[in-house]
């Protein structure tokens, strides 16, 4: 059975370090509780290249407008049960940008969104921008913030993630139902990251938290705090490096979670 898994992310929110991370861990086999990898079929070499920048502790280049890979994978578990063939896409941030600033998708994205049977939903805790202040609005100039006229590339991010699930629900998408796997990247750096990735959520982005609590019958969601690096590449590389299997150094909490699985959160999605 085909079960489209729809990628959804800001610019540089680790979508393409996560696919990364994920190639490396269901072909390595490895991880303990993982699914395994039965076939692939797409641009492979694409999988090869930005796993091999991410097992030598290098920056991956984010996927950009007109490079966007589509990914078929034919997963099971590690008993040989419960088959599954996921098409991931790794579609640009900008994508999501031209989405909300222009009301304008791509017909390839039309056509995945429409069959998504769950979401991955990527945030960057380091660069969220929550709290803008607007040109004439009532708190204007309050605490030291500086005004800005408003224009849709300053609405705070957790109103753009919100209106990313919103438009799954409006023609020309109308998707039905679609569990949201929310996974929070660069999770040892974020601040608060002691909490359970759900708590987190609910403090940190509670318009996100509230839109998707308040739509459990459309959007049931599952939060997960995500390190594909393992830490922080400028810092830490020699450390990271020195990691017997690359694998090792992937960080992932959350509901039945296992340390290393970065296939939890596809897991849960398929439970559903």
């Amino acid at each position: 059975m085909d079960r489209k898994q729809l990628v959804i992310g800001l610019p540089a929110a680790g979508k393409t370090t996560f696919l990364a991370a994920l190639w490396h861990v269901l072909e390595s086999g490895q991880v303990p509780g993982a699914l395994r990898l039965s076939e692939v079929h797409g641009d492979q070499g694409y999988l090869n290249r930005i796993r091999d920048a991410w097992g030598s502790c290098q920056p991956i280049e984010r996927t950009r407008r007109g490079q966007e890979a589509v990914v078929r994978m034919r997963l099971v578990e590690a008993d040989g049960s419960a088959a599954t063939e996921l098409i991931v896409p790794d579609p640009s941030g900008e994508s999501f940008v031209d989405q909300w600033e222009l009301g304008r998708a791509s017909g390839d994205y039309l056509a995945l969104a429409q069959g998504a049977l769950g979401v991955l939903l990527f945030i960057n805790p380091l660069t969220l921008d929550n709290a803008p202040v607007i040109e004439g609005s009532p708190v204007d100039g309050v605490g030291g913030g500086t005004a800005r006229a408003w224009q849709p590339q300053v609405v705070g991010t957790q109103v753009q993630l919100v209106e990313m699930l919103q438009a799954l629900r409006r023609p020309p998408f109308a998707v039905e139902r679609c569990p949201v796997s929310v996974l929070v990247s660069a999770w040892d750096r974020a601040a608060d990251h002691h909490l359970p990735p759900n708590h987190w959520l609910a403090h940190t982005l509670p318009l996100l938290h509230q839109y998707l609590w308040t739509n459990e019958d459309r959007f049931p969601s599952r939060a997960f705090g995500v390190s594909a690096q393992g830490g922080d590449l400028d810092a830490q590389r020699a450390e990271l490096l020195a990691k017997v299997e690359p694998w090792e150094r992937v960080k992932i909490v959350g509901p039945e979670c296992q340390p290393h699985d970065l296939s939890a959160p596809i897991r849960w999605l398929m439970s559903q």
